[in-house]
């Protein structure tokens, strides 16, 4: 079997130097739904990876009727300004708001977002996903308001 190598096709831009350090594997704990009902287990599965200049996304789940759903997501980020900004070169989601596999990137998806520092608490949205996320020690919780409240822990 011949396997050709992945080639990006945006270079990956070079981190600022300055703003908050997210960078580490972070795994999906569990996913609280609007109705109080948890998602854990087989149910979800997740797992995120910010190095210092780029970011991983893959997560899987099944829907209330069984059909599954899933996004996976590479990019390159930077804190600049006060913001956090992306720099998408793949996105790829199957059975996310319409049925079948999409590659199209998300609008807005490489606008840049304010980034909230309050302590150890850093704060800011994922442009063109719902959720607004926040990391503090070594915990990761995403919040798309009316739709889901993602619990993630960083892998040690």
């Amino acid at each position: 079997m011949l396997l050709a190598p992945l080639t990006l096709a945006t270079p990956v831009k070079k981190a600022a130097t300055t703003g908050p350090h997210i960078a580490g594997t972070y795994q999906l704990i569990y996913r609280m739904l609007p109705d109080g009902k948890a998602m854990t287990g087989q149910d979800i599965q997740g797992m995120m990876t910010y190095t210092a200049t780029c970011r991983n996304l893959n997560v899987h789940w099944a829907e209330a009727d069984g059909k599954a759903v899933s996004i996976s997501y590479i990019c390159g980020y930077e804190f600049k300004n006060g913001e956090y900004c992306e720099h998408p070169m793949y996105w790829m989601q199957n059975n996310l708001g319409e049925p079948g596999l999409k590659y199209d990137v998300p609008a807005n998806k490489g606008d840049c977002t304010k980034v909230t520092v309050n302590g150890k608490k850093t704060t800011f949205a994922l442009s063109g996903e719902p959720p607004v996320v926040t990391f503090e020690g070594d915990s990761l919780t995403a919040v798309a308001e009316g739709q889901f409240v993602d619990h993630w822990a960083k892998v040690k």
